[in-house]
């Protein structure tokens, strides 16, 4: 196992294989559009989108030295949105 900061990287020989079910493996695309969490905001807001990972920043004002703590991205990747529920 190797630690490549935001994941971990198995490698491993395969010496044999059993089927568990016939359920297909979650892929990332099924994962970022069915799993992942959708930030909660409540009535009209101002709220920053990360373009690059999708990251919900609420606030007032973006700083302009932020990072995206997923994706590690600057505050030039951030996109302006305004959400009414």
């Amino acid at each position: 196992m190797r630690d490549l900061g935001t994941q971990y990287e198995f490698l491993a020989d395969v010496t044999a294989e059993i089927v568990l079910n016939n359920t297909p493996s979650m892929t990332y695309t099924y994962y970022q559009s069915k799993i992942k969490p959708n930030a909660n905001i409540s009535e009209k807001k101002v709220v920053y989108v990360c373009s690059v990972c999708g990251y919900v920043y609420e606030g007032d004002e973006l700083p302009k030295d932020y990072i995206c703590p997923l994706c590690l991205h600057d505050a030039s990747y951030f996109v302006k949105k305004e959400i009414s529920e």
